[in-house]
This record gives C-alpha cells, structure tokens and sequence, in this order.
C-alpha cells in the first residue's frame, strides 16, 4: 500500500500542468486543516468506540476478540498496533487522516483515467471538502477508515484492470482490508469478481 500511495504522490507532484499539482496541493491543504481538527479537539469517540478499545486491549493481551468486536479484527488490530507503537488515541487519528489523504489522491487519479484531468480534480475536491466525512478521522470509529480503505479498493481494483501484475495482488489486500475492518467490505469481492469479468474478459472479447 506504501509503494502504490508513494507511486501516486510522484506522479501528481511531477505534474506538467496544473490539474496535478492543484491536486497534491488540495490534499496537502486537507491533511493541514485535519492537523489543525486533531490538535483543537483532540481525538474523539462515539457510541462503538468502547467496543474497538476494548478488543485492541484483548489483543494487546493476546486475547481472542469476542462478541461484536470478532466482526471487525481489522479495525481492533489497527487501534492494538498504535497502542502498541506509543501512537495511542492520536495514532490511530493520524493513520485515518493519512489514509483519507490517499484516498483523495486516488480518486482524482481514478476520476482522471476514466473522464479526464477536471473529472478528476473534481472528485478529489468533493472527498477532501466533504466536512460529515472530514470529521469522522478524529474519531476511534471504523467509518473514516472504511470509507478510504473502499475508495483506496475501487482504485485498485480499476489500476489491477488496466495493469494487472503486482496491482491485483494489491487490490486484493486493499479489499482484505476494507473486509476486517468491517464485515460489509467483504462485498467488494463480488465487486471486483464482476468487474474483472466485464473489463478483462468481456470487453477484449466485444472488440475482437
């Protein structure tokens, strides 16, 4: 996932024109003001928190996760590794915010290969001035990790359909990822199954 979102920044930052660099420069603006969020209020939780906290702790003491916390090892692991790491609370904030900032980036990457440079830029403006999804990287809630993790899929899932290679290997651990951080991701298998299907099989085939 680093080397595709490194991958990503280069290419943006070695823009010849403007749409590019205004993209890196809009998620570098996003990823100020979710600074800025974190360090006024501090990080936050929510009605689920205490379910989340509570499996990193089982986790932390080699624990088997149980209850509704078995539904989401992906999100409880993420919050038991930046305990781990010293991170805490804000780690697991710093990590959502970074990951909304990928996403960002990948969807103007993906608005772009499909209708050009301004559908791109577009798309990437709307997620990162969404404030009702903004808000949600300072909390210790599965919702703005999941949300980037199903953005990050569907653009590699697309990248896995044009490339193939190394990219549907990476698609596929994105997908992983978007299903342990919450039982619905799971669905995007059938989602990149189909379009698999329609792009890699059936277009070639309608063309030839």
């Amino acid at each position: 996932m680093r080397g595709a979102v490194s991958s990503l920044v280069v290419r943006c930052g070695n823009a010849k024109n403007g749409h590019r660099a205004a993209a890196v420069t809009l998620v570098l603006v996003f990823l100020g003001v979710n600074a800025a969020l974190l360090g006024w209020g501090g990080v936050r939780e929510g009605g689920d928190s205490g379910r989340y906290l509570g499996g990193a702790d089982r986790l932390i003491r080699g624990q088997d996760l149980e209850g509704k916390a078995a539904a989401y090892p992906g999100y409880a692991a993420l919050v038991a590794a930046s305990a781990g790491l010293g991170g805490g609370k804000a780690g697991v904030a710093a990590i959502q915010i970074a990951l909304a900032a990928a996403a960002t980036l990948a969807l103007y990457d993906l608005g772009r290969s499909l209708q050009g440079k301004w559908t791109g830029l577009l798309a990437a403006a709307l997620h990162a001035g969404n404030p009702d999804a903004m808000r949600w990287n300072v909390y210790i809630l599965t919702d703005a990790a999941y949300t980037s993790l199903v953005v990050l899929a569907a653009w590699t899932i697309h990248k896995s359909g044009e490339r193939r290679g190394a990219w549907v290997l990476l698609a596929a651990l994105t997908v992983a990822a978007a299903g342990l951080v919450r039982p619905t991701g799971w669905v995007l298998i059938a989602c990149a199954g189909l379009f698999w299907v329609g792009v890699v099989i059936a277009r070639p085939w309608m063309r030839g």
